[in-house]
């Protein structure tokens, strides 16, 4: 999706009352318009969020690798040209599994580039698309917590 459908989206959510999805959007849009938003203040969250828009934009293929707390685990997100096509993150696999990455709010990740064709998956979906949607998931599975 592009910044003025993302942008409209965000505008949609707010307006219908959908105030996570709108929420995970404008975060979203953020490391879309801006030019450097994983720099110093960042949150891991954001940094994380950045990288995942970054892989995308850039067409990459490969593997995320993601050690959660410092731990070498098998949490990996791969890409093929751009598209997040598989997930992992101890069982779950697929969405719940970048839902999960981004609730761990990993700092600790790096990419391992692989030649174009290479890596398949079960998904097919853009990482701008997966992102918002495992934010607003995560943004109501907090709210949905008893206090």
């Amino acid at each position: 999706p592009s910044v003025s459908t993302v942008r409209a989206f965000a505008r949609l959510c707010a307006s219908t009352g959908r105030t996570r999805a709108a929420s995970a959007a404008r975060l979203v849009l953020k490391h879309l318009t801006s030019p450097g938003p994983n720099g110093e203040g960042a949150s891991d969250l954001e940094r994380f969020v950045g990288t995942l828009l970054d892989l995308s934009r850039g067409g990459r293929t490969g593997e995320l690798l993601v050690a959660v707390g410092g731990a070498v685990n098998g949490h990996r997100i791969v890409f093929a040209d751009g598209r997040i096509v598989d997930a992992a993150a101890g069982a779950a696999s697929g969405e719940t599994a970048v839902r999960d990455l981004l609730a761990a709010r990993p700092s600790d990740h790096r990419f391992v580039a692989a030649p174009p064709g290479s890596c398949v998956g079960p998904m097919t979906h853009s990482a701008v698309a997966v992102t918002i949607a495992a934010l607003e998931a995560l943004g109501a599975e907090r709210r949905s917590r008893p206090r």
